[in-house]
């Protein structure tokens, strides 16, 4: 039994985003670089806007907003 290419594209997981800096303003890549990380697309906004779009700054910054903070 053959699987149309269509059905077989739907079965395989998203690849993951390339690449070392996100583009804020490309929808697309703001909805699988917060996939990837894990995260809310208003939580990876705010993490561009703090530390710029290179991707391994804003996994910095991520990593470090959900730690728990020590008084």
């Amino acid at each position: 039994m053959m699987m149309s290419s269509r059905r077989l594209a739907t079965a395989l997981p998203p690849a993951p985003p390339r690449g070392e800096r996100i583009d804020p303003l490309r929808d697309f890549e703001v909805r699988d670089w917060a996939r990837a990380l894990g995260t809310t697309r208003r939580e990876l906004h705010a993490a561009i806007q703090a530390v710029g779009d290179r991707v391994d700054a804003v996994k910095a910054w991520l990593e470090a907003s959900r730690r728990p903070q020590l008084q």
